[in-house]
C-alpha cells in the first residue's frame, strides 16, 4: 500500500500580524515593535490566526477579580493558616512578584452575592418575615450569616490586596477617581460590588417553576419582583450595603441582578430588573 500522505502545514495569511502576550512587561515594547505571526491550531479552520493589536484601544478594563461566594468562603475557612496565605498570595498578590512574593493574579475586583446564590449550601435572606416592607423592621443588620465566613474572607483579601499595592507602588485603581478605594473613604484597593440572585421569597410573584408559591428559586417569568414590593427591595439593598459597611466591607458598586441578560433561565430566579425601582 502506498504511504500515507503527510498533511500540508496550514498556510499563514501574512496580512495579519500577531503580538503574543508577554509575561515580562519590560519586553512588551520590543515585542510590539517586532510582532511575530502565530498560527492558532483550530481544528475547524486550520487557517485561523489570532491578531492582537496593542496599538488600538477600544475600552478601559476596570480590573479582574472573582466572587466571594459562600462556597469559596467555606473552603477557605477549612484550610490551615499556611494554605490560606497561599490562596491569598495566589489571587491577590502583585503580579510578577512585585510585592516580594512569587507573583499572584493581582485581583482588584471582588463580587459578593446579596443573599444566597447557587454556590450557597442553602437559601437564606436577611429578612424572612412576610410583608415586612417597606421599612423592613426585622432586617438582620448584623448580617450574621455572612459575618461567619464570607466577611472574614473578604477582610483577609482586602488586607492582602492592600499590602500588594503598597509594596508594588500602585493603588489598584487610580484611574477610577476614588484612589482605588473599595468605597468612599474605605482605603481599600480591592473594589467590591454586590449582586443579588433573588430577593426574599415574600417579595416575589409566584409562577414559572413555582406556580403556586413564592420562592427564592423561582418566580413569574415576566416579572419576578412584585410591584408592591419594589420599595421594600430597594430598602433591602440599601440596608445590606450599610450592614456590610459596619463590618469594614465597603461597596464600590452594586448590580441590579446576577446574569440579568441570561433570558428565561435567569427569569426563573428573579427578574428584579424588570419594572424595578432599585
Amino acid at each position: 500500500a502506498p504511504p500515507l500522505a503527510t498533511p500540508a502545514p496550514p498556510s499563514v495569511d501574512h496580512r495579519t500580524r500577531v503580538v503574543p502576550a508577554i509575561a515580562n512587561p519590560p519586553r512588551a515594547a520590543a515585542a510590539a515593535a517586532n510582532p511575530v505571526p502565530i498560527v492558532v491550531n483550530v481544528v475547524a479552520n486550520p487557517r485561523t490566526t489570532l491578531e492582537i493589536d496593542t496599538t488600538t484601544t477600544y475600552q478601559t478594563i476596570e480590573g479582574f477579580g472573582g466572587a466571594f461566594t459562600e462556597a469559596a468562603a467555606l473552603n477557605f475557612h477549612s484550610l490551615n493558616v499556611s494554605d490560606q496565605n497561599l490562596v491569598l498570595d495566589a489571587y491577590f498578590g502583585a503580579p510578577f512578584g512585585g510585592d516580594g512574593g512569587e507573583g499572584g493574579h493581582g485581583y482588584q475586583l471582588g463580587r459578593i452575592p446579596i443573599n444566597s446564590c447557587d454556590f450557597s449550601p442553602a437559601q437564606f435572606s436577611y429578612d424572612d418575615v412576610p410583608n415586612d416592607g417597606p421599612a423592613l423592621p426585622h432586617f438582620d443588620h448584623t448580617v450574621a450569616h455572612d459575618a461567619k465566613y464570607v466577611i472574614p474572607f473578604v477582610l483577609r483579601a482586602q488586607a492582602r490586596a492592600a499590602r500588594a499595592a503598597a509594596q508594588h507602588g500602585g493603588d489598584g485603581g487610580e484611574e477610577s477617581g476614588d484612589g482605588g478605594n473599595g468605597g468612599e473613604g474605605s482605603g481599600n484597593v480591592l473594589r467590591l460590588f454586590g449582586s443579588p440572585w433573588s430577593p426574599p421569597a415574600w417579595m416575589k410573584n409566584p409562577g414559572g417553576n413555582r406556580p403556586n408559591s413564592t420562592s427564592m428559586s423561582g418566580s413569574d417569568f415576566k416579572q419576578g419582583l412584585a410591584t408592591d414590593q419594589q420599595e421594600a427591595w430597594a430598602n433591602y439593598l440599601s440596608d445590606w450595603v450599610s450592614a456590610f459597611q459596619k463590618h469594614g466591607v465597603n461597596m464600590w458598586g452594586i448590580t441590579v441582578q446576577n446574569e440579568a441578560g441570561n433570558g428565561e433561565v435567569e427569569a426563573r430566579r428573579v427578574h428584579t430588573y424588570a419594572n424595578s425601582s432599585v
